[in-house]
């Protein structure tokens, strides 16, 4: 494949002309390395020829990058959700009603706001298949959560849904 070195245009095989600028495009037979640019250049060519042949370098095997791109993906969900899979930070009710003020996750630990976040009560949860046991003082609670994504969470209380969202 031919482009030409003025304007960049793509240039058929056998066109004498570049059909955008118009430069000359003599036809190549052999050709050789331009090592500065990386390109070959047509034979027959003076040095000021707008016509260039572009050589495609090797790229890397798909077998090397689909390990890579599998180590970088679970790297970015290990980021986004740490503990046991509810991403860290301070969450919010979206609106009113909700029975808590806050919800804060950090690593295994969470803190949650009660009475207008007069009281606070904090301990450690696990969170199996859409699960979050809450334990504190000896007791535990049972909440459904829904990860929408990690700003975004949907706690079942006693059968109600409330939306959570980071602060």
């Amino acid at each position: 494949m031919i482009f030409c070195t003025k304007c960049g245009n793509k240039i058929q095989g056998g066109e004498k002309f570049c059909n955008s600028c118009g430069a000359t495009s003599p036809q190549p037979s052999k050709a050789s390395t331009n090592a500065n640019a990386g390109t070959k250049k047509a034979s027959g060519s003076s040095s000021g020829s707008p016509l260039t042949a572009v050589i495609p370098k090797k790229l890397p095997s798909k077998k090397f990058l689909i390990p890579i791109a599998g180590v970088a993906v679970a790297l970015i969900l290990f980021v986004i959700f740490s503990g046991n899979g509810i991403p860290n930070g301070r969450f919010v009710p979206s609106g009113a009603h909700a029975p808590y003020s806050f919800v804060e996750f950090s690593g295994n630990s969470v803190t949650i706001g009660m009475l207008g976040g007069m009281m606070n009560a904090t301990g450690t949860y696990t969170f199996n298949n859409g699960v979050l046991r809450f334990s504190a003082q000896g007791q535990s609670f049972d909440f459904g959560v829904d990860v929408v994504n990690r700003n975004t969470l949907i706690l079942t209380i006693m059968g109600s849904e409330f939306e959570y969202v980071r602060e």
